[in-house]
């Protein structure tokens, strides 16, 4: 008796698979920062489509605006967290011993370069 049921008659079509994955909230991926013994969780808002065509709902789902980050400590509380800017960064990152660094190469950021890879570091400041 499985709770899930397949039924491959029901097939969505390309642009409302589209419109699930941007409409709402999701965790896009997590990462864990041994130097700082804390949890990075990237997250999806969600966003409002409806006055998009087919093709900006395509690059909204290959290109997201932007999307958030939780940073969890070591129980999976969320002791911050913050949306970054709109068409800036894309999501390809990396822990280093000076932080969390994130791919500033969105297509849409005017200040990538096709022939460079540039990354900005984010850092945990302790707020006593």
């Amino acid at each position: 008796n499985s709770i899930i049921h397949y039924n491959p008659n029901i097939v969505p079509s390309q642009n409302k698979y589209f419109e699930n994955r941007l409409t709402f909230q999701r965790y896009l991926g997590i990462i864990y920062d041994r130097y700082r013994d804390v949890y990075y969780r990237f997250f999806w808002p969600g966003m409002d489509i409806t006055n998009l065509t087919d093709k900006e709902l395509f690059e909204a789902y290959m290109h997201p605006e932007t999307f958030g980050i939780s940073v969890l400590d070591k129980d999976f509380q969320i002791i911050h967290e913050i949306i970054l800017p709109e068409n800036t960064y894309s999501l390809k990152y990396f822990v280093s011993e000076k932080g969390l660094a994130i791919s500033t190469d969105h297509p849409k950021n005017n200040d990538t370069k096709e022939n460079e890879w540039k990354f900005h570091i984010f850092t945990l400041i302790s707020g006593n």
